[in-house]
């Protein structure tokens, strides 16, 4: 396993500011989060659980992005989903795609958000933060 990111696999406090910064280059970042709250927050010291916490920290920005608009702000709640649907190019996803079912996990959310997919646990329909936040471990709202 080589990684695409300076530091080898171990993720500690001192190199978790630079390992986040690089994970990040490729993604559109919600309005209320930055790479500072990735990077300051305590993590995990395994790449895999690094790349899941951020992932699942900026999914989970989106889809309060999406849920808090989707009645008040179509548009708004449509580019949040965009950014969502985008997390299938995200390369710290594809990075661990092989390695456990995260990024599928965050992918079906996006796909589910975006009308291209069911949530595996929903009812078919269009998803609520019910069926979407407990696969990502969002907090409720």
């Amino acid at each position: 396993f080589t990684s695409m990111y300076e530091g080898g696999d171990v993720v500690t406090d001192t190199n978790r500011p630079a390992i986040v910064a690089a994970m990040v280059t490729d993604v559109e970042l919600p309005p209320a989060l930055d790479v500072s709250d990735l990077a300051n927050r305590r993590g995990a010291n395994g790449r895999y659980q690094e790349v899941a916490a951020v992932s699942a920290a900026i999914a989970c920005s989106w889809l309060d992005v999406y849920f808090d608009n989707v009645v008040a702000d179509p548009a708004t709640a449509q580019a949040a989903a965009e950014a969502l649907a985008a997390s299938t190019e995200w390369d710290m996803l594809q990075e661990i795609e092989d390695e456990g079912g995260w990024s599928g996990a965050v992918w079906e959310i996006a796909a589910a958000i975006n009308g291209n997919g069911l949530i595996s646990m929903g009812d078919g329909g269009a998803p609520t933060r019910d069926d979407a936040y407990p696969m990502l471990g969002c907090d409720s709202r």
